[in-house]
């Protein structure tokens, strides 16, 4: 009589597929795209929210361009907005939050919110910044 051995012949994630390939150029393309470069990026987490005005806790919102299929859009589409923060009430979603999942929240709370004008503020401040280029 033979003994079944107690551990499979093959290991679990030899089962599996393959981890996809990452297309690196596009990644970086895509990056740039949507967000302009690693600069842009901390330069827009330094300003204050442009809707309530909190410092040190904004983040880079795409508040205009195309809407849902999980597409972004370009990187003067961009404005700061304040993330989740704890304070002494508890936690706060933060507006970049509030204006993703709570649209109609967001325009009851901040009625004079003008997300083209925010955008286009965002980007003239950057290229006052960066002398007039972009990287």
């Amino acid at each position: 009589m033979r003994k079944t051995p107690l551990r499979p012949s093959r290991s679990p994630l030899s089962r599996r597929s393959p981890l996809p390939r990452v297309n690196r150029a596009r990644k970086q393309t895509e990056f740039q795209r949507t967000y302009g470069s690693r600069a842009r990026v901390k330069f827009v987490k330094s300003l204050p929210c442009s809707a309530c005005g909190v410092r040190g806790l904004s983040e880079n919102a795409h508040v205009c361009g195309p809407a849902g299929l999980g597409r972004k859009g370009a990187a003067t589409t961009i404005a700061p907005l304040c993330g989740m923060y704890f304070g002494l009430a508890g936690a706060s979603i933060g507006c970049h939050r509030l204006f993703d999942e709570y649209p109609a929240a967001f325009a009851t709370r901040f009625p004079r919110f003008e997300r083209v004008k925010a955008a286009a503020d965002t980007a003239a401040r950057w290229l006052a910044e960066r002398g007039g280029g972009d990287e």
